[in-house]
């Protein structure tokens, strides 16, 4: 009898454990600690936790699914990447301590609690759901260190403040040779701030000025020219300034005989290699007679659209559709709306003929 009870009191228990892994909680999908290293999770559409410490100023963990939190998530002096959503469940806390960095690229789902310490950066870009029992508690920089906080939907929607934590967190990425989530990258500032780029005629040619509020890491500007607003080639190259936050003006004097509409654009290259183009900007020559519409006030929208767009501007006389192969797809007359049924997905352009000269705006069709 004896040794009868033993195993029925054994066969409880593995009972009871084989339960509770089937009816409780989900076994976690990281490990409880994750001290050193780059540790990347890619393999799964979602990542359940229970209790699990990230640490170390050098550890970087990129989680790219959703991440379900159904205990405790510390993250102390390390980076976390969430490519998805972070869900909270009831009861469960997700503490960011100091040196942390958090971001998650979709919403926080939450019914469960946030404590954000100081000197730490927290983020998610898609905002706070599920809010009716969520709570968080964000240092109040007591200590003198900022608690860097974007979270919409719970308060806190500086757009400067998402910068500057997307900034930070680019560049621990870049460092590990980690890709830059695309989400993060529309976020991230151009190398240069581009206050205004324009082309003048003159009497022997054209004059190219522009303008820079900032620059990071600018190694050179090259002049670009089309014909047909698609097709561009190198007209010259002019050096940058580097890294700088104060206003710098350039200019560049160009010769030409030139006549009818040149289209006109500046790459800006940094040292890495990396380029950005300028919006594009017309000059309309007529003979002696120039009109620079690179400052033509055109607006298209929707954008990103899918059956119809506007075109709203002054003294519109006709628009024309075309692909990014420069193929004209339809044309038209100035209406109220315009139908881009034909148009194929993706990037497309539309050149607008004004009487004051053209001007040609990119737009997205989903």
């Amino acid at each position: 009898m004896m040794r009868l009870g033993k195993n029925i009191i054994l066969l409880a228990l593995l009972l009871a454990g084989f339960a509770g892994d089937v009816f409780g909680a989900p076994k976690s999908d990281l490990p409880a600690v994750i001290n050193t290293g780059t540790n990347q999770y890619t393999d799964k559409s979602e990542y359940n936790i229970t209790n699990t410490t990230i640490s170390g100023s050098s550890t970087i963990v990129r989680i790219k699914g959703n991440l379900i939190v159904n205990g405790t998530l510390t993250v102390t002096g390390a980076t976390l990447l969430v490519e998805g959503n972070l869900r909270i469940k009831n009861g469960s806390v997700v503490n960011v301590d100091e040196g942390a960095i958090v971001m998650v690229t979709g919403v926080v789902e939450s019914n469960g609690h946030a404590n954000l310490s100081n000197d730490s950066d927290f983020a998610a870009i898609g905002g706070l759901t599920g809010s009716n029992n969520f709570n968080l508690n964000v240092a109040d920089n007591s200590m003198g260190n900022e608690c860097n906080t974007y979270l919409p939907g719970a308060g806190y929607a500086d757009r400067e403040v998402l910068t500057l934590i997307t900034n930070e967190l680019t560049e621990i990425l870049e460092s590990a040779n980690i890709d830059v989530p695309e989400a993060l990258v529309s976020i991230s500032p151009l190398p240069i701030e581009l206050t205004y780029f324009v082309a003048r005629r003159t009497s022997d040619g054209v004059k190219f000025e522009w303008q820079t509020a900032s620059e990071k890491d600018n190694d050179y500007f090259t002049i670009e020219y089309s014909t047909d607003a698609l097709n561009f080639s190198e007209l010259t190259t002019v050096s940058g300034a580097g890294t700088s936050t104060e206003i710098i003006n350039y200019e560049y004097n160009y010769s030409t005989n030139a006549t009818g509409v040149m289209y006109y654009r500046l790459r800006q290259t940094d040292y890495d290699g990396q380029t950005e183009c300028s919006d594009i900007v017309a000059l309309t020559i007529a003979g002696q007679q120039a009109a620079n519409v690179s400052n033509i006030d055109i607006k298209i929208y929707p954008n990103p659209a899918t059956d119809y767009v506007q075109i709203n501007g002054d003294n519109i006389v006709r628009v024309e559709f075309v692909n990014a192969n420069g193929r004209v797809l339809s044309a038209a007359s100035l209406q109220a709306s315009y139908s881009i049924s034909n148009l194929p997905q993706g990037v497309n352009y539309v050149i607008v003929h004004t009487t004051q000269g053209n001007a040609i705006r990119q737009f997205i069709k989903h």
